[in-house]
């Protein structure tokens, strides 16, 4: 699906064609794109729902690595939290390749901006938790739409 963002690009040429035809101050790129992005914020159209075979596709995926237990994908508007559940033996490395693997395999999976070598800007905020089967956390981290990885915090 290559044209999937069509309306997401033509939206921000609208809004520069717009703010200019009003004479709105425009100080720098970063005003459009934040504009742009206060209004995916307050727009719920903006954030096409993860579709359910999207889901499945990803979560099947992710749970076909060694180590993951169960996966789950939840969508509220633009956020999305994804929980792993692992073996116990896994390291806080392994966990955390898994996470950015997880997130790879969403944007991929759904209408979000496919990943690059970094993981990529998006129109989705993501929460990532990869937990032991005693619900205890091994690493949490975010990944901001307009951000190129997760910030992974410690646990």
């Amino acid at each position: 699906m290559k044209n999937k963002f069509s309306v997401l690009v033509l939206i921000p040429v609208f809004l520069l064609i717009a703010v200019d035809a009003i004479g709105k101050p425009c100080e720098t790129e970063s005003y459009y794109i934040n504009e742009f992005y206060h209004q995916i914020e307050t727009t719920s159209l903006m954030f096409p729902e993860i579709k359910e075979e999207e889901k499945l596709k990803a979560i099947n995926t992710i749970k076909e690595e060694d180590s993951v237990i169960e996966a789950d994908l939840m969508q509220k508007g633009s956020k999305i939290e994804l929980i792993l559940t692992v073996e116990d033996k896994t390291s806080k490395k392994r966990a955390k390749e898994l996470g950015d693997s997880y997130v790879r395999l969403v944007k991929t999976f759904s209408m979000d901006i496919n990943p690059n070598k970094k993981i990529g800007k998006g129109i989705y905020n993501y929460s990532v938790s990869i937990r032991k089967q005693n619900r205890e956390n091994i690493r949490v981290g975010i990944k901001e739409n307009m951000a190129e990885l997760i910030t992974w915090q410690r646990v």
